[in-house]
């Protein structure tokens, strides 16, 4: 599930679910990622993304060989090393 902006005002949220939803998401943090780091790699990419990962943070996340992993900006991982 995915908290998005949702309705009139500045407050309003809705939960959503699926690829539609998650795809951007992650587009948008290995975007920032590429802007720090213009000259990564997929390589350099895809640990990035394995150190941001926040472990059993999904409640329900379907079947048992789906990773329960909830991928966030974190800044302070940067660092490629």
């Amino acid at each position: 599930m995915i908290k998005s902006a949702w309705g009139d005002n500045t407050s309003s949220y809705f939960l959503v679910s699926g690829t539609s939803f998650a795809a951007p998401v992650i587009t948008g943090i290995v975007c920032r990622y590429l802007k720090q780091y213009p000259n990564a790699t997929p390589s350099d990419i895809v640990g990035f993304l394995s150190r941001t990962n926040l472990l059993n943070e999904i409640i329900n996340p379907g079947s048992s060989t789906t990773p329960n992993l909830r991928l966030v900006w974190n800044p302070t991982k940067l660092n490629p090393c």
